[in-house]
């Protein structure tokens, strides 16, 4: 055999090209197949999830003026990174299916086998017209583990559908360079094209005219540099002009992306920390020189040997080489001497008549050249290492990897028979068989298949991925940290703090780390305010981190130190809507309402899609009186996302304010046909309860008593509608029952008053209950036990301390009627009529025409004219 093949009957079934594409599509479906039960994860969360421009009511304009996570280009905390059209094709499956994850998964794992199958068109035109070295290529691309990031992380998607026009783009170029002048032309125009386009999927796309250059020079003219250059032997000027032209084409049209893309970054560069990349912030040369060199090695080895994969390689997980005895260095020494050797070698023994050389050379051009972005030699990455950066370079690993199965294919040829002076032929010599060969290829694709199935399962949910990172690199701070963001928001807070510190314990410098854990709910303020501060001092752009100190100081009633915090929040990111809403909720209290409007007008112009942020500028108009403006702005908020339940609680509440009770049933009714909230069930029972009806008040309790039955407001409600339906004798059994676990709770106690009081027999329970409801907190509750206790103590005859209580009872509640009413009545019995006047009139302002109000002021008048006509 003159090369490597398949055996027999899978060289008939696969024999052509076609059918080889097919079935590695169809290979590289099952080796992610499982991905589609994957959620949205990690970086997903954030471009995708969170991401407004994904939403279809933001201006497709955005995805061109926003970076890939959402925040404007021109903000200084964006993180630069730009990709538009990744972006749209986000939107898309937004428009389709929502946020539901197996669409996404869909789209990556159907984009994945289309660049297997380009993957065999590349070779097939440039190194391997055999079909089956094509095949074994492409095999190898759809089931390498190292691409699992890129496949099943949805953010991966920049990689696909960048290496899509990276791919189209490189065969467009090389495929011209046999062509006529003309159609060489055309498909140069469409290569650069494809390149510019391949740069708005992901920035590396442009990486291809590297390539198509280098391939170009190296490989296509490199016989016709030195007949020209060095040998002399041809006229320069005419061999070498189609030559020239191209490279200029390909250099002016670099060049111009180059400085279109350094103009989007208006003039700040993305901001990364010594955590992010480690070694680019060492003071020392030697440190980042074998720090970065064993990098290229382990990244060669995560293509080689992809068995230890991690989300996540930062902080720590690779500790710097600080040394030449670092024993690493043996390893980063012998992939440099291979990767050299390899290279001279193709470029001294290439002829435009061998094809071997030509495979190593594309191989070492599309391993190498896109992957200069990340290697920290042209600037400063944001990574140490990022597996979703080699599905390219993969391309050139696996046609590498097939050139040195040929090559040994081609050592395995029938030996030549020496020379005979018989005149018989020679009998035929055995070729060497080639199916052990075949099988370790075959071995070696199960292995990256069965690896690639278990690895999709790490990327199903937050936890199991970070879990996983966990398991690989435990000494990484930031997965502690990632693991506790999730713990957190899982109400698992306990667990969350224990890699909080943990995550500090290992860097105690990391200031979202302190950050995250002060912000942990239940922490002490202020030991939170210690770690919002500890956040700041590592960190001080650390704008949420100044918006949390603001907001723990404002916990703590320091406004002045909660404004000058969020003030510097504003500095470092004027555009946060998160400090802008809260100061303005400090200007508002503190009687600076215009400034405070102001400044909720900017959250809003920053963010005016955020339903949160509708939602405060609402519930400023309203602590501000303009009813009107908040009720749209609520009924704004709702066209943005009809199911949030808050925003119809708040706009039932604003119609209650202007007595639109049937308005405020209505939203309420509606906020509970989406999620049957406790506190929105307690809402549409008050508002029954106030509007006297209540029965339906009682039901609604009870349905919210069904959702946590020893919820104490509810208990208390529904008790109190019980009475109010004379439902006497199981309103004291569902109060005592209820005291039974709330023992200590005063609106039980204030209930167990009420009733009692209407029994004389059992009038002393009655006092004692009602001064257990003095402790209550609010005044309007201990208002009411005042004045249930003093109508007590007046039917058991202590008039002096009834006469106290009411008055207690018009001190925590100057316009409480009945406190005004009774009190004037036990003046009036006790002759006090002076007194008594100035009670009936109060209560009578507070009730103009009370009927027992005014015949009481009747009587006081017929008893004050008696007195004048006796005198």
């Amino acid at each position: 055999k003159p090369y490597f093949s398949l055996p027999q009957p899978l060289h008939l079934l696969l024999g052509s090209h076609a059918r080889c594409g097919v079935v590695a599509a169809a290979l590289a479906v099952t080796c992610y197949w499982n991905s589609l039960e994957c959620g949205l994860v990690h970086d997903d969360i954030f471009a995708i999830r969170d991401n407004a421009d994904v939403r279809p009511g933001t201006p497709l304009a955005s995805a061109f003026s926003d970076d890939f996570w959402g925040k404007p280009m021109s903000s200084n905390v964006s993180h630069k990174s730009y990709r538009p059209l990744t972006i749209l094709s986000f939107r898309a499956n937004y428009a389709l299916h929502g946020l539901e994850p197996c669409g996404y998964h869909a789209a990556n794992v159907g984009l994945h086998a289309v660049v297997t199958v380009m993957v065999g068109w590349l070779c097939r035109r440039l190194v391997f017209p055999e079909p089956d070295l094509t095949f074994l290529v492409m095999c190898l691309f759809a089931s390498h583990p190292v691409h699992t990031e890129a496949v099943t992380g949805v953010v991966g998607r920049a990689e696909l559908l960048s290496s899509v026009c990276f791919l189209i783009s490189l065969i467009s170029y090389t495929t011209s360079l046999s062509h006529s002048p003309y159609q060489q032309t055309l498909r140069v125009l469409v290569s650069i094209l494809l390149g510019g386009v391949a740069m708005l999927f992901k920035e590396t796309g442009a990486t291809v005219f590297g390539v198509c250059l280098a391939y170009d020079l190296l490989v296509h003219s490199r016989l016709q540099l030195l007949r020209c250059l060095v040998k002399r032997t041809s006229p320069v000027f005419p061999t070498l002009s189609p030559l020239l032209l191209r490279s200029l084409s390909l250099l002016l049209t670099s060049t111009l992306l180059l400085i279109t893309r350094v103009l989007l970054l208006h003039g700040n560069l993305p901001r990364f920390s010594d955590h992010d990349n480690p070694a680019s912030f060492s003071p020392l040369v030697l440190t980042r020189a074998l720090t970065y060199s064993y990098l290229y090695f382990f990244n060669a080895r995560l293509l080689t040997f992809p068995l230890t994969l991690c989300y996540d390689w930062q902080m720590g997980s690779i500790p710097l080489v600080e040394t030449l005895a670092d024993t690493r260095n043996t390893g980063t020494l012998l992939f440099f001497i291979f990767l050299l050797s390899l290279s001279i070698s193709s470029l001294f023994r290439f002829s435009s008549r061998k094809t071997s050389s030509r495979g190593v050379l594309l191989s070492l051009l599309v391993m190498v050249v896109p992957f200069l972005p990340a290697s920290n030699l042209l600037f400063r990455v944001g990574f140490v290492v990022a597996e979703r950066v080699l599905y390219i370079p993969s391309i050139g690993y696996c046609i590498l990897l097939v050139q040195g199965v040929k090559t040994i294919s081609l050592r395995l040829r029938p030996l030549p028979h020496p020379p005979t002076a018989s005149p018989l032929p020679p009998s035929p010599r055995a070729p060497r068989s080639h199916l052990p060969l075949f099988l370790l290829v075959l071995l070696l694709v199960g292995l990256f298949s069965v690896r690639t199935v278990v690895r999709n399962s790490v990327w199903t949910s937050r936890e199991s991925l970070f879990r996983s990172g966990l398991a690989t690199v435990p000494h990484n701070a930031k997965i502690h940290y990632n693991y506790a963001n999730y713990l957190s928001d899982s109400g698992r807070l306990d667990e969350a703090a224990h890699h909080y510190y943990q995550a500090l314990r290992l860097a105690p410098d990391h200031a979202s780390s302190h950050n995250n854990l002060g912000s942990l709910p239940g922490l002490d303020l202020h030991e939170a305010e210690f770690h919002f501060r500890e956040a700041v001092r590592y960190n001080p752009t650390h704008y949420r981190a100044l918006y949390n100190l603001g907001n723990n100081l404002l916990n703590q009633g320091r406004l002045e130190e909660a404004e000058k915090a969020l003030r510097e929040s504003l500095r470092v990111n004027g555009e946060y809507h998160g400090s802008l809403m809260t100061l303005a909720t400090i200007l508002t209290d503190t009687g600076r309402g215009q400034e405070g409007l102001r400044l909720m007008e900017r959250a809003v112009g920053v963010a005016p899609s955020d339903t949160l942020v509708r939602n405060n500028m609402a519930a400023l108009l309203l602590r501000q009186g303009r009813v009107e403006e908040a009720i749209r702005e609520y009924q704004y908020s709702l066209s943005l996302d009809p199911t949030q339940t808050t925003a119809m609680n708040n706009l039932a509440r604003a119609y209650r304010s202007r007595g639109e009770n049937s308005n405020a049933e209505h939203w309420l009714l509606q906020s509970l046909g989406v999620s049957q909230d406790i506190d929105t069930l307690i809402s549409l029972g008050a508002l029954y309860f106030n509007t006297g009806r209540y029965p339906e008040a009682a039901q609604v309790f009870s349905r919210a008593l069904d959702l946590q039955p020893h919820h104490l407001e509810s208990q208390c409600s529904f008790v109190q509608s019980l009475i109010q339906l004379r439902q006497e004798e199981e309103a004291e059994a569902e109060a005592r029952a209820a005291l039974d676990r709330h023992s200590h709770a005063p609106c039980l106690h204030l209930s167990l008053a009420t009733l009692l009081s209407k029994n004389n027999s059992r009038l002393q329970e009655a006092v004692h209950h009602s001064k257990l409801a003095l402790e209550a907190e609010d005044v309007q509750s201990r208002a009411e036990a005042s004045l249930i206790l003093a109508v007590v103590l007046k039917d058991l005859g202590q008039l002096d301390k009834a006469e106290d209580s009411y008055r207690q009872a018009i001190a925590l509640s100057p316009n409480m009627l009945n406190a005004h009413m009774n009190l004037g009545a036990l003046l009036h019995i006790r002759k006090k009529y002076a007194e008594a006047r100035v009670y009936y009139e109060k209560a009578l302002s507070l009730h103009p025409g009370n009927r027992l109000v005014t015949e009481n002021l009747a009587k006081l008048n017929r008893v004050h004219k008696q007195g004048s006509s006796a005198l």
